[in-house]
């Protein structure tokens, strides 16, 4: 009995330990992006700028930080697939005349990205105009790379 025990308590250790080691190695996404015009991630309005946009949480967390002002915003992003594995790192904005959205965010190197949602502003926008402009910024400066513990 205290055989079985001991063996079930081992599986049990190294399951644990591999459950330690796949999530340790998600992989954290950086990009950096030079945003030519004022913009809005979810309910944050955010100047043109420079910014970085880190993600490294399985949940989709994503982290943008501005390099002027200090500003920064936390956003939740749903995964999204493409079809195609990206060459670039991209970001795509609602354009509705000269108000932007941030819409996705697209890594390098990977057919995946993350998807935010439409905020309450740009629904009520939305309302009364006709289908948004999408705007693409191809992002040269982006990073992939497994987290520093």
């Amino acid at each position: 009995m205290k055989k079985l025990i001991f063996n079930a308590l081992k599986v049990l250790s190294v399951c644990a330990m591999l459950g330690v080691l796949i999530l340790s190695a998600q992989i954290r996404h950086t990009i950096i992006a030079n945003v030519p015009f004022d913009f809005t991630a979810l309910d944050q309005h955010l100047s043109a700028g420079t910014y970085t946009f880190t993600s490294d949480s399985p949940q989709g967390t994503i982290l943008i930080h501005g390099e002027q002002g200090g500003a920064a915003a936390f956003v939740l992003g749903l995964p999204v697939q493409a079809n195609k594995i990206q060459e670039d790192a991209k970001l795509v904005f609602h354009r509705y005349g000269d108000q932007y959205f941030l819409s996705k965010i697209w890594y390098p190197w990977t057919d995946q990205g993350r998807e935010l949602r439409v905020s309450k502003v740009e629904e009520q926008i939305a309302r009364n105009m006709p289908k948004p402009e999408e705007t693409t910024l191809l992002v040269a400066g982006s990073k992939q790379q497994k987290p520093v513990r």
